[in-house]
């Protein structure tokens, strides 16, 4: 399985600061959650989450990071895809 993760254009992107600016970018763009997945990778502890730019094998949409409190190796990923861009 291949996975594509772009950043989100630098000017635009930032940490989110709190889940409802999260849900402010989801809402605009019609992204419904889809799942949850563990990635190899490190998400701060000192920031709630960060947001990706996905496309790939379920669509076009968003990746949330988050930390995985458990591991410094391991990073948990939330997947939102835009509906009408599943394959």
């Amino acid at each position: 399985m291949t996975l594509t993760i772009q950043s989100c254009i630098p000017e635009t992107w930032t940490p989110c600061s709190d889940t409802q600016d999260l849900d402010t970018i989801l809402n605009r763009n019609n992204a419904k959650y889809h799942h949850t997945a563990k990635f190899l990778g490190y998400v701060s502890r000192k920031i709630e989450c960060e947001l990706f730019l996905y496309k790939g094998r379920f669509g076009s949409g968003f990746i949330v990071a988050y930390p995985n409190y458990r591991s410094t190796l391991f990073c948990y990923i939330d997947y939102y895809i835009i509906e009408g861009t599943k394959k």
